[in-house]
């Protein structure tokens, strides 16, 4: 874990919206949720597993990752790993 996946000439542009702010150099603010989705969605673990250890319903974790994927302006949750492990979000 914490190894760079891409070259940073490949590296995902980031998008300049949001709520709480993460560091203030990414330009990108998850809530704590948001923080704690993500940080499992790095774990590779499923909605469905995400859910349980949040106490939260499946649909529920799919809302969180739908709004991190749309904050962090990538295509899918694998994106939103790179990104977060590229980052230094999680």
């Amino acid at each position: 874990m914490g190894k760079r996946l891409l070259p940073p000439s490949e590296s995902i542009p980031v998008p300049t919206h949001a709520q709480q702010p993460l560091p203030p150099s990414h330009g990108v603010t998850l809530s704590e949720r948001e923080r704690e989705v993500l940080t499992l969605v790095v774990d590779a673990k499923t909605n469905k597993q995400i859910a349980t250890r949040l106490r939260v319903s499946e649909a529920t974790v799919k809302t969180h990752v739908s709004a991190i994927i749309a904050k962090l302006g990538v295509q899918d949750r694998v994106g939103a790993a790179v990104y977060a492990l590229q980052h230094n979000l999680v």
